[in-house]
């Protein structure tokens, strides 16, 4: 197992707490990341000093990856 979007250093900024909190496991083994949306910076995710924010409407940001299926050298259709 491995995490799509790596471990940032947050997915969780409020005024008393920030971390990690969530994560996009997939099996290795079985698919491949072909894109991830990039994290947004720290002066984007701070402006409104905590999240939720008129820019980030959640606590939480959002964390979106596209994965696909290894196919082992079969063709997949």
């Amino acid at each position: 197992m491995d995490s799509a979007c790596g471990c940032p250093e947050y997915t969780n900024y409020t005024v008393g707490f920030n971390g990690c909190l969530d994560y996009i496991f997939y099996q290795n083994d079985k698919f491949s990341v072909k894109q991830v949306i990039p994290m947004p910076t720290h002066e984007e995710v701070t402006e409104h000093v905590a999240l939720p924010s008129v820019t980030f409407p959640s606590d939480h940001i959002a964390l979106v990856a596209d994965l696909e299926f290894k196919t082992a050298g079969k063709d997949p259709l």
